[in-house]
This record gives C-alpha cells, structure tokens and sequence, in this order.
C-alpha cells in the first residue's frame, strides 16, 4: 500500500514540476529558516550557563556615535562591587 502512494506521489511530482518545485523549495527555506532561528536561541540561551551565579551575570556595554555617523561600541573591563556610600538607604 505504501508502495503504490509513493509511486502516486512520484508521478504528480513529475506531471507538475514546477509547482512541486515551488513547494518544495518553500519547505526547504522554511526549515532550514526554522533551523538557524533554535541555533541563534540555544547560543543565546547557553551563554555563561556553566557559572554557579549565572542570572546575576550582566554585560556592560558602551554605544558611542560620532558626528559622522560612526558608531563604537565597547564593553569594559572589571567592575569593582557597587559602592555602599552612594546607595539609596
């Protein structure tokens, strides 16, 4: 039974090339689209997992841009701990 859908299956593909094409092509997109999203979010999920503390990590980042358009953007080095004097009490 299976046998005979495939070979069904095989003749509409070969009697409507270029729709089948079409379909084909959009699912393929689709997937490898679908792919490429899980990867960004699981590298983005994973990052500084392996720490003890990791929800109380935090990246200090410095966005500049110039008169010309040019933008810098740098993270900086070590920050000490936050400083008791000037804290709201």
């Amino acid at each position: 039974m299976l046998a005979n859908y495939l070979k069904i299956a095989w003749r509409n593909l070969l009697r409507n090339r270029l729709f089948s094409f079409i379909n084909v092509a959009g699912m393929t997109l689709g997937v490898v689209v679908c792919f490429f999203a899980w990867l960004y979010v699981s590298f983005e999920l994973s990052y500084d997992t392996q720490n003890e503390q990791a929800a109380r990590i935090y990246r200090l980042v410095t966005d500049i841009e110039t008169a010309t358009g040019t933008e810098y953007k740098s993270t900086t080095g070590a920050m000490p701990p936050p400083c008791r004097l000037l804290s709201p009490r």
